[in-house]
């Protein structure tokens, strides 16, 4: 009996490559995503520097330097809101890749087990053809023995 070979061993070579695909451009979006929180943590973090900094130096404020401070504190506000907007859509993303991951992984499963499947039919077909080789032999042992 010629030895296993699965059938669908290029279908699964195929739809291993899609998911791996599709894994490396989910870690691309879960980079964008951090980039996207690190970026929102630091413009928190200037916010507040410069919330203490418009604290500390109430006295000694010039009405230009207030106006320069609510400029930049809508300025903030509005950039932050962009990247809350951004981060949104990013873990939207996120979201609908990780359901294509799943998706090709259950494809690649689904061939995996059918693998397991033909493997444990050709087992047993190889099993079968031993025992009927065997068979064969003690029948033309006998057969010479009578003879």
């Amino acid at each position: 009996m010629k030895s296993f070979q699965f059938s669908l061993a290029k279908m699964r070579s195929y739809k291993e490559q899609v998911l791996e695909k599709e894994k490396t451009a989910l870690r691309h979006l879960q980079a964008e995503k951090a980039k996207i929180e690190t970026d929102i943590e630091n413009l928190e973090n200037h916010r507040k520097e410069r919330e203490e900094e418009f604290k500390n130096s109430k006295n000694g404020l010039m009405s230009n330097d207030l106006m320069l401070y609510k400029f930049h504190s809508e300025n903030t506000r509005l950039q932050l809101n962009n990247l809350y907007e951004e981060l949104k859509r990013a873990e939207l993303r996120i979201d609908a890749q990780i359901k294509v991951v799943v998706s090709a992984s259950q494809e690649v499963s689904g061939l995996d087990k059918l693998e397991e499947k033909q493997l444990e039919e050709y087992k047993y077909l190889e099993a079968k053809e031993l025992q009927e080789e065997i068979l064969e032999m003690v029948a033309n042992k006998s057969a010479e023995e009578e003879q």
